[in-house]
């Protein structure tokens, strides 16, 4: 997560938690992704993985609203996401930035991580459910 973002959840007093990964913990994420999606390990070290990613995510979706505060929400009932509230879910900003938080916090506060105006795209990892959502900033969502 960008430290912009962090340095506006310390002004609003927001004690949110979440986790950056470190390096081996980010491999095994992605290890875990390329498993899913079936692409080569070797494939994911690289700025692609987005692209990649936007291949073989089929589902696609047309959301409006998802740089608003509600957007996470209205994401998780037209995908018709089971994921449960303390359970975490990966926010991959790209191959060498990814965080953990919980869903509860991502759908609580996303107008707290997600930024449309500087966040064109990000990855969100459902471990619990095995389940990837591709988000947009101009509402596109993608998923498996």
């Amino acid at each position: 997560m960008e430290d912009f973002k962090k340095e506006i959840w310390e002004n609003d007093n927001l004690h949110l938690e979440y986790n950056s990964l470190d390096s081996l913990q980010m491999q095994q994420i992605l290890h875990k992704l390329a498993k899913l999606c079936n692409i080569s390990v070797d494939n994911i070290n690289n700025s692609s993985i987005f692209i990649k990613m936007s291949e073989i995510l089929k589902n696609e979706v047309v959301l409006l609203n998802i740089n608003e505060k509600e957007g996470f929400k209205d994401m998780s009932l037209l995908l018709k996401l089971n994921a449960h509230q303390n359970n975490s879910v990966y926010v991959i900003w790209n191959y060498n930035n990814i965080d953990k938080i919980s869903v509860d916090v991502l759908q609580n506060y996303w107008d707290y991580i997600w930024f449309g105006a500087s966040d064109e795209m990000c990855l969100l990892y459902f471990s619990d459910i095995e389940s990837l959502v591709m988000v947009t900033d101009y509402g596109t969502i993608k998923s498996n």
